[in-house]
């Protein structure tokens, strides 16, 4: 049996659907090999987490479970209807949100923490000392831990309850944590130095020394979750990501000499023996953590010629010299199409830097009075030609001493268009399905977006990166971009050539073949069996 221990605490708003682990477990799955997880964090979701990921069957064990005396308890999650609340208190709902603020006579008492606006997560209150208690719900109905903070936000005391609402342990401010009386029977010790030390009890107790154990390490895991790497098994597997600290994998290897890591591409395991100079004393190996599939796209040289630019970790230069490149390119051919990812602040980043380059370039301040007016009046877009949005205004327009004459109409007409060419992507549109409709791939960013670069070889689509990558044959499928001032070429080379975008699709296809899930799986089994 394989056993695989995630990290779900430490990946910093990344679906759980993508992480490597959860990838390995569900291929896993789909084969004859056994393989069971081991949750060793903290969750009060769990249950429904491995239900929305399609593993609700995948044999699992949670140490907080365990701990806390949960067993096969399956409730319902506790919902604000549930709450009873004093006739004083006044509730304030953050609207479109998952806020419920309480006052009493004009004073925040309290904070509801919710999901979906309705399930209760956290209820935070707020003590006349300064102080604060948070208790946190199980999404199985029952309140699973209580945190006493100080004025200063430092932890006095943390509870964690059976869902009978029963104190199983305490921790102190120190971190060292006292076994309840009805509960010491369950433990070898009245008291534990920390709560690491707790776990591992639990799960040695429950596993004793398994023989394959894969232990999924993120960049900038807390001190707390590096202690899954030391847990006793007779062959250990470090799982890396991209965005992994080098000097850390050479500190955690001399801790821990019996880890094997396995990195997510060769081009980093080169990277990683080049920049440190270490040999380590397991053999590191690469495995691309996302099988492809095959999705091939309907895009033709006959449609708009969209761009899907995935932005991660760009400066602010970067992200501006990057603008004054593509803005010319959409400017001289309309069919193409720019459509930008990346989060909400980058994304308003983005669009200052197009209207600043619109007023200096076009003439046009798309955010001035005199351009809305017009534009609201008929979006150009309705309009087959020019001269038809030109009459149309015309008749709206009552006053004979408009200031704007022809020449004026034709750049609001045209940055209007223009504004068309760029389009933001919102969160729930930057899926695996949006691949069939693009041309071209940007992936920005100091580490490449593995996932999103399989999806693009899976839909046949180019692509072009700003860090290294096993997944680019250079000039087949795309490039790797060491220089921005590149990138219009790089561009190019596949948008106005169909020839080299048809041999991309090729490329992509050899691709396919080499990172589809028997390859991957075949190689995880190898680092297995020769461990």
């Amino acid at each position: 049996m394989v056993l695989i221990i995630p990290n779900f605490a430490d990946r910093q708003g990344q679906p759980l659907e993508d992480l490597p682990e959860v990838v390995l477990a569900q291929m896993l799955l789909q084969t004859e090999q056994p393989v069971e997880l081991a949750f060793l964090q903290p969750t009060l979701s769990l249950r429904r987490d491995l239900q929305e990921l399609g593993m609700p069957d995948i044999p699992y064990w949670d140490a907080f479970a365990d701990l806390q005396e949960v067993h096969d308890v399956e409730g319902m999650p506790v919902t604000i209807h549930d709450l009873t609340l004093s006739g004083d208190l006044i509730p304030f709902f953050n609207v479109g949100g998952n806020r419920i603020l309480l006052y009493r006579e004009q004073k925040l008492v309290a904070e509801v923490q919710t999901r979906n606006q309705i399930e209760v997560e956290r209820i935070t209150h707020y003590c006349d000392d300064g102080g604060q208690q948070l208790d946190e719900y199980s999404a199985d109905g029952f309140l699973s831990t209580t945190t006493w903070l100080n004025l200063s936000g430092e932890v006095e005391k943390k509870a964690w309850f059976t869902p009978f609402h029963e104190p199983v342990f305490t921790m102190g401010p120190t971190g060292n944590l006292s076994i309840e009386a009805d509960f010491q029977s369950h433990f070898k010790q009245p008291t534990y130095a920390c709560l690491e030390d707790l776990v591992q009890e639990r799960y040695q107790k429950h596993f004793q020394v398994p023989k394959q154990v894969i232990v999924a390490y993120r960049a900038g895991a807390t001190q707390t979750n590096q202690f899954h790497l030391s847990l006793p098994a007779a062959q250990t597997v470090g799982l890396l990501e991209t965005g992994v600290d080098f000097s850390s994998i050479v500190q955690l290897s001399q801790t821990y000499p019996q880890l094997q890591w396995v990195f997510p591409s060769q081009k980093l395991v080169d990277q990683f023996q080049q920049t440190t100079g270490v040999k380590l004393a397991n053999p590191v190996t690469a495995i691309e953590p996302y099988p492809t599939t095959f999705s091939p796209g309907g895009s033709n040289e006959l449609e708009a010629q969209l761009v899907y630019w995935q932005i991660q970790q760009q400066t602010a230069e970067q992200l501006a010299q990057t603008v004054q490149i593509l803005m010319p390119e959409l400017l001289a051919n309309d069919k193409l199409v720019l459509l930008v990812g990346g989060d909400e602040a980058t994304q308003n980043f983005i669009r200052a830097q197009q209207d600043e380059w619109m007023t200096t370039e076009l003439g046009v301040d798309v955010n001035g009075n005199d351009y809305q007016s017009y534009i609201e009046l008929g979006p150009p877009k309705n309009f087959q030609t020019e001269a038809e949005w030109l009459d149309y205004i015309d008749d709206q327009i009552t006053d004979d001493d408009a200031e704007f004459n022809e020449a004026d109409l034709h750049h609001f007409y045209q940055a209007s268009l223009f504004n068309e060419q760029v389009q933001y992507l919102k969160p729930k549109e930057q899926t695996a399905d949006l691949f069939r409709r693009v041309r071209l791939f940007l992936d920005m960013g100091p580490q490449a977006d593995l996932k999103r670069q399989v999806e693009a070889i899976s839909a046949g689509v180019p692509m072009i990166s700003t860090a290294p990558t096993d997944l680019i044959k250079e000039a087949e499928n795309g490039f790797e971009n060491q220089n921005l001032f590149d990138l219009a070429k790089q561009m190019n080379y596949f948008l106005s050539n169909l020839q080299h975008w048809n041999q991309a699709v090729v490329a992509s296809v050899d691709l396919m073949e080499a990172y589809e899930r028997d390859q991957l799986l075949g190689r995880w089994k190898g680092v297995l069996d020769h461990g």
